[in-house]
């Protein structure tokens, strides 16, 4: 059961503080890591949006029910399905007015992460997503709370393009964390997730 898939949306918060640019370094495919698993394009609503690529390991397939709104794409594996729940990666893309510092719109989600989305247990890594400034947190999930605790993990990078800053991020969870296959997927979905600059920045 998908219980999880909506709950998703509420990680993707509306930053509002402005900022000035974040220096970035070099950005594009050759910054990605490259990763032993097929990548489904995400597609775009404009050509000024970055463009996203994730992952999908074996045995993972494309769930449409969460393609209205804020997620872009979202994929599933009914293979390691546990306590009804089918872990899941969900990516949303939020777009800001405006040039908000990396380091400032990151801590925005983190704080929303844990008011907004219940989150416990927050461990924080800084680090950078083909080239772009981001962080990985893993967390206790307390939403839906049908499910019961359950561990969760996002990914994140900012980019800024034109008068805009975006938030793209990926959210995986799970009710099944030592599975081999799971840990083993969810470090390829992770790892291998690119980011590219938009074909038209404006």
């Amino acid at each position: 059961m998908l219980r999880v898939l909506a709950a998703a949306s509420v990680l993707l918060l509306a930053l509002t503080g402005c900022g000035k640019d974040t220096p970035q370094g070099p950005t594009g495919e050759a910054a990605c890591t490259k990763v032993d698993a097929p990548l489904m394009d995400a597609g775009t609503h404009y050509d000024s949006e970055p463009r996203v690529k994730i992952p999908v390991p074996a045995g993972w397939e494309r769930y449409m029910g969460m393609d209205a709104g804020v997620a872009r794409l979202a994929i599933i594996n009914p293979s390691l399905t546990k306590k009804g729940f089918t872990p899941n990666a969900v990516y949303t893309l939020d777009k800001l007015p405006g040039n908000i510092d990396a380091s400032k719109a990151l801590k925005q989600e983190r704080d929303g992460l844990e008011k907004t989305g219940g989150a416990t247990d927050l461990v924080v890594t800084q680090d950078t997503v083909c080239g772009l400034p981001g962080q990985t947190v893993h967390y206790t999930a307390t939403v839906p709370p049908s499910v019961g605790p359950h561990p969760g993990v996002m990914r994140e990078a900012v980019l800024n393009s034109g008068n805009n800053t975006y938030v793209i991020t990926v959210v995986l969870q799970t009710t099944d964390p030592d599975n081999p296959v799971w840990q083993r997927d969810s470090k390829t979905i992770l790892d291998g997730l690119q980011i590219l600059p938009p074909a038209n920045p404006k």
